[in-house]
């Protein structure tokens, strides 16, 4: 071990030990993931959910497969504005308003479960159209993980209004869906693990120069292009 190669020794030695090797993957990529969710909210102007939901998401698509993983996550938000809707009557305060929420969200998603593992015509053909055929191999954390995100966008919801909460959740999409793409691509997974140090450095480097950039974005120059004309 040496200055130039302790992540690869590191890497190594958890081998050896018994750490599976896709939990080393995820705890090197996952930073380079945020690094690139900073880049889009800098330079072209993508919000979403902040920086830690959309890395969060990436994860748990890869966990579950993108399609899969995109009908869950529309799904719940779906089931989470009808239940805000619902439990909204009873006029309660925020936090046991949510475990309302929470307990409708989970209700229709051990229906959704139920009915697209099953073995019929729902569970075959439609289930089958929109993943969740693969439900019955996905572990309980990715969904939970989905179902707790729902409080994001009703907070959003309430402070900025269902049209911002809808674009952040795109916004927030687009950029799970980048993440996902370099969690899984094969050539980033074997990059991390053969120049895990370089990575780190490159990940510094990258977030210094985006935290001194002061220029406009790139959906700012479409917003002001009228006045950036004149």
């Amino acid at each position: 071990m040496n200055p130039t190669n302790f992540l690869q020794f590191a890497i190594s030695q958890g081998v050896t030990a018994g750490v599976p090797l896709e939990t080393i993957v995820i705890l090197l990529l996952f930073p380079v993931v945020a690094t690139v969710i900073a880049t889009a909210r800098h330079f072209i102007g993508l919000r979403g959910f902040g920086i830690f939901t959309p890395a969060v998401v990436s994860v748990a698509f890869l966990a579950t497969g993108l399609r899969l993983g995109l009908t869950l996550f529309l799904g719940i938000l779906l089931i989470a504005i009808l239940a805000r809707l619902l439990v909204k009557r009873l006029r309660l305060q925020y936090m046991p308003n949510m475990a309302m929420v929470i307990l409708v969200i989970s209700l229709g998603m051990l229906l959704i479960i139920s009915g697209g593992a099953g073995s019929g015509f729902a569970g075959g053909v439609w289930g089958a159209s929109l993943g969740l055929d693969k439900l019955l191999t996905v572990g309980i954390f990715p969904i939970l993980l989905l179902v707790l995100l729902t409080e994001t966008f009703i907070s959003t919801q309430i402070s900025h209004g269902l049209k911002q909460a809808m674009t952040s959740t795109v916004e927030t999409l687009v950029l799970a869906t980048i993440g996902y793409s370099i969690l899984s691509l094969q050539i980033t997974r074997d990059w991390v693990l053969v120049k895990p140090e370089l990575t780190v450095l490159l990940t510094v480097v990258v977030n210094i120069f985006l935290g001194r950039f002061t220029g406009l974005r790139l959906m700012e120059y479409w917003r002001f292009r009228e006045l950036l004309r004149k």
